[in-house]
Parts: C-alpha cells; structure tokens; sequence
C-alpha cells in the first residue's frame, strides 16, 4: 500500500514541476514549434484544459490572468497532501 502511496506522490510531484516549468519557459518562450516547450504544453495542458472550462462557464475565465493554472496548481497541492495524509 506504502508503494501505490509513494507512487501518487512522485507522480503529483512531477506535474507540480512540469507546471512550474511551463510558468517559467511561458515568459520566455512563446514558440510551440520548440519540442521542450511542446512536450511541456502537451503534458500539463489536458490538466488545466477542464478547469480553464469550468472557470469560463463561471464567469471567472478570459481575463488576462490565467486562473486555471494557479486552480490547477492549488488542486494538485491538495491532492498531494490527500496522499501523503492517506498513505
């Protein structure tokens, strides 16, 4: 059980930094056509995509801060504190 636990923690952990990582290459480097930066996008945007649409039908969505990102970033913390508190 202590393996599946550590398992979601390290998987939680990753997409934590891919997050950060496409935060920080985003004031950077605007070029999807860059493989790091399309891998980046790839990965973590399936995540903030549903969040992105959720926050729009609420009406908390289009601005020019990209709520989605830091909801998305939040509900991750969350669920890496559920698993560390579970297993």
């Amino acid at each position: 059980m202590a393996i599946i636990g550590s398992v979601l923690y390290t998987f939680l952990s990753v997409m934590m930094f891919l997050m950060f990582a496409r935060a920080i290459l985003s004031w950077f480097v605007r070029d999807l056509s860059n493989p790091i930066v399309r891998f980046l996008f790839e990965v973590t945007e399936p995540m903030i995509s549903p969040i992105r649409n959720f926050l729009h039908k609420m009406g908390l969505g289009g601005g020019m801060i990209d709520f989605s990102f830091i909801v998305t970033y939040l509900i991750l913390i969350v669920l890496q504190e559920l698993v560390r508190a579970i297993f």
